[in-house]
């Protein structure tokens, strides 16, 4: 197990946009991180970044949601790609934005 794992108790997950994914890989870097990319080294590392495109169908117990109002705007399934990512938590959810959440998840 990790340091990271340990810490959690078992597996995270960074969920956002693609258009993030770049910017978040190199903070990640940047913090010392290690981690996987969910296209390139899949879910084998500690934390793995990954596309809300294709978080469907897994869970992990830690999921870290960057930026919910840019998931909505930039998936072509909008809402319920969000919906998607918010349901991957098995254990621990967190939002991470520094936007207005979008209205669907309560905001004013």
């Amino acid at each position: 197990m990790t340091q990271a794992q340990a810490a959690t108790g078992g597996t995270i997950a960074v969920v956002c946009a693609d258009s993030q994914r770049d910017t978040l890989a190199e903070a990640l870097r940047a913090a010392g991180v290690d981690f996987g990319d969910a296209t390139s080294r899949g879910l084998t590392a500690p934390v793995t970044l990954v596309d809300v495109g294709l978080v469907k169908g897994l869970e992990f117990d830690v999921v870290i949601v960057v930026s919910p109002a840019r998931l909505v705007a930039e998936s072509p399934q909008g809402p319920r790609s969000l919906y998607v990512a918010l349901t991957r938590a098995t254990r621990r959810l967190v939002v991470v934005h520094d936007e207005d959440l979008p209205s669907i998840m309560g905001a004013p």
